[in-house]
């Protein structure tokens, strides 16, 4: 092992040995969440592992946090009420910033026109792009 746990004999008495494993990793590692644990910690089932953090959070020496996914963090962030001084030339919506980004044609195919977007169109449109989402329709407003 390139990294070992350092385990205080005293700290896995009182709490036992696997959880004094998981709870040394947390300490070194800092916020993980269960399934970082059990791929990194393969000598324990994820079985015992589940049931040593249950049993940490029980005697106060973890604590359990709700963590938002992605796509709620991404749209709180965009739908955040400020100062919104400039206007997407796509959705027409209102934007703490704009990003230029070379439409029809791509930067890297030769395009020099640029239009003003903010990150959420551009984001979809690139999402779009890569064909990660097939049979997408998204409309950015009247086209030239």
């Amino acid at each position: 092992m390139d990294n070992p746990i350092i385990v205080d004999k005293k700290l896995a008495v009182k709490v036992g040995v696997n959880n004094a494993v998981i709870l040394s990793y947390i300490r070194r590692e800092g916020i993980l969440s269960i399934s970082d644990i059990i791929s990194e910690i393969s000598f324990l089932s994820p079985t015992t592992i589940e049931r040593c953090v249950k049993k940490l959070i029980e005697l106060g020496y973890i604590e359990k946090k709700a963590v938002q996914s992605p796509h709620y963090i991404k749209e709180s962030l965009i739908n955040y009420p400020r100062d919104n001084k400039y206007v997407c030339e796509w959705c027409r919506k209102p934007s703490i910033t704009l990003q230029d980004h070379h439409f029809p044609i791509p930067k890297s195919k030769g395009g020099e026109e640029v239009v003003r977007i903010c990150p959420h169109c551009h984001y979809g449109y690139h999402y779009m792009e890569s064909n990660r989402y097939e049979g997408l329709i998204i409309s950015y407003g009247e086209q030239k």
